[in-house]
């Protein structure tokens, strides 16, 4: 066997168990249900019968409606505020920039129902935010949480860090020397 062929082996080797994994808890679960979705009630062929009562359904058309707005905001503003940061981080030397990194991470460590559950009582309206637009002579303002806000806010809070990271692992491939402008 070509020295070639043992690497190729042993990449492969390396790559099946979390593909065995990816396949029988995701890829098999979700064709399953798409396939259990296409079958009427009898059992008999496929239709997409569910599909036509579901979309007809003016309630569930308005929840799908909402969840793409949500979805569609909260990916522009994480975008918009990680790659800054990842720029930031990854041309910038010193103490600012490290700290950042390191609370920027916080939320990776964070479970997305706890994060939920503190945002909740973050910006409830008795909470941390309210008091202090309250102190800061704010009395009225809008309601953060348990609506289309408080989604984003959370959702944001939650997926930063995962899209610096993304992103600075990209940014690592320009070159110092071709970043900065020269002087003349």
């Amino acid at each position: 066997m070509t020295e070639s062929r043992r690497q190729g082996a042993l990449g492969l080797a390396l790559v099946l168990p979390p593909l065995l994994v990816l396949i029988f808890l995701i890829i098999v679960p979700a064709v399953s249900a798409v396939i259990d979705t296409l079958r009427p009630p009898e059992g008999a062929g496929w239709t997409l019968t569910n599909y036509a009562g579901i979309l007809g359904n003016r309630v569930l058309r308005s929840d799908i409606r909402f969840s793409i707005a949500v979805t569609l905001v909260a990916v522009a503003v994480t975008f918009c505020l990680s790659y800054p940061l990842a720029l930031y981080l990854r041309f910038t030397k010193g103490r600012l920039p490290s700290l950042l990194a390191v609370l920027f991470t916080i939320p990776l460590f964070v479970p997305v129902v706890i994060a939920s559950f503190a945002m909740i009582t973050f910006l409830v309206n008795h909470g941390m935010v309210s008091t202090v637009l309250y102190r800061m002579g704010i009395e009225r303002f809008p309601p953060l949480v348990y609506n289309a806000t408080g989604i984003v806010l959370t959702e944001v809070w939650t997926t930063i860090p995962f899209a610096v990271l993304i992103l600075g692992a990209g940014l690592q491939a320009i070159d110092d020397s071709r970043s900065m402008p020269r002087r003349r």
